[in-house]
């Protein structure tokens, strides 16, 4: 059983570089460096709100249901001259709803020694679409341009008894600066690095905001 834990004892990475959209799209041009080295302020102040509502709250996610409801396009939501290169998400790891699901599960991992205790909630994920872009830049992010990821999808989260907690699409959409130290654009080996680095970063925001839905419902 794939099982994800939420509680006050997991791992928050601390080296982050993300520009945040969904729940805080305040930060949403808020671009940092697609780089370990830098942390974002507006993330800190995310997981640290989140935490003080996990503080009472232990809820074990299973993924009852994880499916591709994606429907392929060949119509792009940008202007042709705003993208430098589009990624096909299929070539991550799994192809793209296999590496959602895998990301999401070593988010945080289940204390194993009291899993007995902890309540355990129906996950169902629907993934409608995954967008991986380099866009041209702009005045944030710089000439070079930026590593843009779009996810969407469909989620419900129910308890043991029937009752819904969550059931709504969500859509996350994260930016980051394409950097350059050369003076030249990175290598496609970079990018794909830098892209894939980003990545992971949307797939945390998302489960985040199922995290933080789940417990408002589950007090609600």
């Amino acid at each position: 059983m794939n099982r994800l834990l939420i509680s006050t004892r997991f791992f928050i990475p601390t080296m982050l570089a993300i520009a945040l959209g969904g729940c805080f799209g305040e930060y949403r041009d808020n671009m940092a460096p697609a780089t370990l080295g830098s942390v974002s302020k507006a993330y800190d102040v995310y997981v640290a709100e989140i935490e003080k509502k996990w503080k009472h709250e232990e809820i074990i996610f299973n993924f009852s249901n994880f499916v591709d409801r994606r429907v392929p396009s060949s119509m792009s939501t940008y202007k042709t001259g705003a993208v430098i290169h589009t990624y096909d998400s299929d070539v991550l790891p799994g192809q793209a709803p296999g590496y959602i699901r895998s990301v999401m599960e070593q988010i945080i991992q289940p204390d194993r020694e009291s899993i007995n205790q902890i309540e355990e909630l129906q996950l169902a994920f629907e993934l409608r679409d995954m967008d991986m872009r380099i866009l041209e830049g702009n005045f944030i992010s710089g000439e070079f341009g930026r590593y843009y990821i779009r996810v969407e999808a469909d989620v419900k989260v129910s308890d043991n008894y029937g009752n819904i907690l969550v059931n709504k699409p969500y859509k996350v959409e994260y930016q980051t600066m394409r950097q350059a130290f050369s003076g030249h654009h990175p290598s496609i080996d970079e990018d794909w690095s830098n892209m894939m680095f980003s990545t992971r970063k949307a797939i945390k925001v998302l489960t985040y905001e199922i995290v933080e839905d789940t417990i408002n419902g589950k007090t609600n």
